[in-house]
């Protein structure tokens, strides 16, 4: 099985979904269905280098989104050992320390 992400329509626009198929079947898909997949690694490239520059001028180049997790984290909560802390801002232990 292949897990697949399509823009579907819906009535309020447009939304991602997963769609799961068969290896063999993926040939087989709606043509429209096949067109959004076609094109899915062109949107989340789109959409990083979006993310990067808001970031930049949001942020700055000098803090990553890991490195402000971590801060936002220990910003709102009490003290934390650095498992909890890693678990909480979605980071790696190896790379919160």
């Amino acid at each position: 099985m292949v897990t697949l992400w399509a823009n579907v329509a819906d009535a309020g626009g447009h939304e991602w979904a997963p769609a799961v198929v068969e290896e063999d079947q993926a040939s087989e898909l709606n043509p429209s269905v096949r067109a959004s997949l076609d094109h899915s690694g062109f949107a989340l490239r789109r959409a990083r280098q979006v993310h990067a520059r808001l970031w930049e001028r949001l942020v700055g180049a000098d803090v990553t989104p890991g490195q402000y997790a971590l801060m936002d984290v220990l910003h709102h909560d009490e003290p934390l050992d650095l498992g909890t802390l890693a678990r909480r801002a979605s980071v790696e232990e190896t790379t919160a320390v």
